[in-house]
């Protein structure tokens, strides 16, 4: 099968359905149909066809442009229940492979916009759905947290980047009971994919979530950016600390402190890295307003190593953790011992194992105390998952009151409300 396109696509989609995140006939059919070569053609046949990201553009040694993880795509493509004939708005055009099976599902009847900030990236996305045959497809250059108005209303929105907020767009161009199906930053740590239907006009809350899904996705860039902040740690790249909002800290005094090393203290909780990328990252982002994550990507260690909670990728992995910050001190969980782990196995084969904290600074002691709160908070609430999870978003001004285990997100345009309804 090596270097045969129909056969590893082929095999690509066996493997979605036998892991189980493509169950629909009509998404299988689109994955079948649509060879994702064609969007990559500079890559190795083999690489093409594996169940993963792939970075298209960098920038500041970061990707910012990416072919999203087939097995993603299915999941989000589940949530939107596309239907023929349909007018459908994307957001991030990528290499145009997510627009084209868009473009299968809707028909020829159909239409697909899909928008991208950067014109190089709009520029190569049509050359690639033009030699698919994807004719039902428009790409626009433009900022997409204004959406589309010259083709709005439209039956479906998907977002195939990260939003901390929905911006008015893409609320106003949905008609009345379509689905917008986005990356949502919930709280100050977890993103979420989340399948939202609109309600009818002038009605609260404008739109309720059908599904949520774990999900991790490159922020969205431009005027409609979330408040993210992207701080690089130290003299090399590829250690970046990802905040709410600036740093609470000198970025020199967070890497002298990683450098010295630290004590590991276990809690005695045990958790899995699916775990960890679902729901613990949810309550950690729900629960506390100094959240931030420490990313690595191929930076020397120190002596100690880098503290890690979820690796992928290989040669050197990519690893990141969430810590919580403040003038004085941070604290940092982690996770698998490196010499513990099987890069052959999937994840869900490596077992348990036990959360750690570290302590840095005069306030480490302090927060890693609130740290260990929060983890015991998670454990007794039952470590509330994804597939549990309800999201009702009003307007920004509308008086709210919240029952007991709901939590308010007050964003730029929205307030959210979140719980997990029994």
């Amino acid at each position: 099968m090596s270097g045969d396109p129909a056969g590893l696509l082929a095999a690509l989609v066996d493997h979605l359905r036998a892991t189980g995140v493509l169950t629909q006939s009509e998404v299988e059919a689109a994955f079948r149909a649509v060879p994702r070569h064609v969007f990559l053609p500079d890559l190795p046949i083999e690489d093409v066809y594996r169940d993963e990201a792939i970075p298209t553009k960098m920038q500041d040694g970061h990707a910012i442009s990416s072919s999203s993880q087939p097995a993603m795509m299915a999941i989000m493509l589940e949530q939107l229940n596309l239907l023929p004939g349909q007018q459908v708005l994307e957001i991030g055009a990528g290499t145009g492979y997510n627009a084209a099976l868009l473009g299968w599902l809707v028909g020829p009847n159909g239409q697909v916009v899909t928008v991208d900030i950067d014109e190089d990236i709009v520029a190569a996305a049509r050359v690639h759905l033009e030699a698919a045959g994807s004719a039902n497809v428009q790409v626009v250059c433009a900022d997409g947290g204004a959406g589309y108005p010259p083709a709005a209303p439209y039956d479906r929105i998907i977002l195939t980047v990260g939003a901390w907020d929905i911006t008015p767009a893409w609320f106003e161009q949905l008609r009345p009971g379509g689905r917008l199906v986005m990356p949502l930053r919930v709280g100050n740590g977890a993103q979420k994919s989340v399948a939202f239907d609109r309600s009818p006009p002038r009605s609260e809350p404008r739109l309720v979530s059908q599904s949520a899904r774990d999900c991790g996705f490159m922020h969205l860039r431009g005027a409609f950016a979330g408040p993210e902040v992207m701080t690089p740690i130290g003299p090399a790249s590829g250690l970046t600390v990802i905040s709410s909002g600036p740093m609470p800290l000198p970025a020199e005094r967070v890497y002298q402190w990683l450098m010295a090393g630290a004590e590991r203290k276990g809690t005695g909780l045990q958790t899995t890295e699916e775990e960890v990328f679902g729901s613990l990252s949810l309550w950690l982002g729900l629960h506390t307003t100094h959240l931030a994550t420490l990313s690595i990507e191929g930076a020397p260690p120190p002596p100690g190593g880098w503290p890690c909670l979820f690796r992928f990728g290989v040669n050197p992995p990519t690893c990141f953790t969430f810590e919580l910050l403040a003038a004085g001190g941070m604290a940092i969980l982690e996770g698998r011992d490196d010499a513990t782990i099987d890069q052959a196995k999937p994840k869900s084969e490596l077992g348990p194992f036990e959360l750690k904290v570290l302590r840095y600074g005069p306030q480490g002691d302090q927060l890693a105390e609130e740290l260990v709160q929060l983890l015991t908070g998670w454990h007794a609430a039952g470590r509330p998952s994804s597939a549990k999870l309800r999201l009702r978003v009003y307007g920004p001004e509308v008086p709210l009151t919240l029952s007991p285990g709901e939590a308010l997100l007050q964003k730029r345009w929205t307030q959210m409300v979140v719980d997990w309804p029994s």
